[in-house]
This record gives structure tokens, C-alpha cells and sequence, in this order.
């Protein structure tokens, strides 16, 4: 969310890490269906939430920063002195042993959020 505000305000994106941590993200929509398919089942199965496509922390401010989007000018990525190597990426094979899948990629997400924070008033950020 911060890489984002940042690209849609123009203002160089900062990492507080050296940017090598590794996660996946998972729409907020698809996240409310997975529950809902859960809900909807007589047994809870323990399943992880999420994606398995990762990207690194650097590669994903480097993507936002940029993206081609309406006029908004590119920015810069720095990154921090915190050595960051986390890796999160969860394994989501139960989940699409019972049909769950991620409907929206990563990029679609990018873009939604920046027409979001494009839309709003800049005061608000």
C-alpha cells in the first residue's frame, strides 16, 4: 500500500530493507471468497490463505514504481540498510484441491489500487 500511495503521489518509494525479503499477495475479494467457500463446507479444512507467486520486495516497488499508468510520472526505488531475506510464500495446494483459486493477479491489483489512490483526494494520502 505505501509503494502505491507513494507511484500515485509521486514521491520516490523508500524501502526500509535491502528489498530481498520474499512474499506472495492475494486480492482482498479473493481472500472473501476462499472464507466463503470454507463457510459453505461441514468441515473446516486447516488450509493456507494466499498465492504462490512470489516476488521480492525490491522487484515488486521496482514494478509499481514503473508501471505505465495514465500520466502518472515514474518514480525511484531506494532501498534501506535492513537485510531482509524473510521468505513468505505459502503452500496453497489444499486450497486448490478443493477448487479455491486467485481470480485477480498481482499486476491487476497494482493497477486497481492506483486508480484508487488516483481518484481520491490527494489530501487524503
Amino acid at each position: 500500500d505505501s509503494f502505491i500511495r507513494s507511484r500515485a503521489l509521486g514521491i520516490d518509494i523508500k524501502l526500509e530493507t535491502s528489498g530481498k525479503g520474499i512474499r506472495s499477495y492475494m486480492h482482498p475479494l479473493d481472500f472473501s471468497k476462499w472464507i466463503l467457500v470454507i463457510m459453505g463446507k461441514n468441515f473446516i479444512p486447516l488450509i493456507n490463505f494466499g498465492s504462490d507467486n512470489a516476488i521480492k520486495i525490491f522487484d515488486l516497488a521496482t514494478t509499481i514504481a514503473n508501471i505505465k499508468f495514465k500520466n502518472l510520472p515514474r518514480v525511484s526505488v531506494f532501498k534501506g540498510n535492513r537485510i531482509d531475506n524473510n521468505y513468505y510464500v505459502p503452500n496453497i495446494e489444499l486450497a486448490r484441491e478443493i477448487g479455491l483459486k486467485n481470480s485477480t493477479s498481482l499486476i491487476e491489483q497494482i493497477y486497481e489500487s492506483l486508480e484508487y489512490y488516483s481518484s481520491i483526494n490527494s489530501k487524503l494520502l
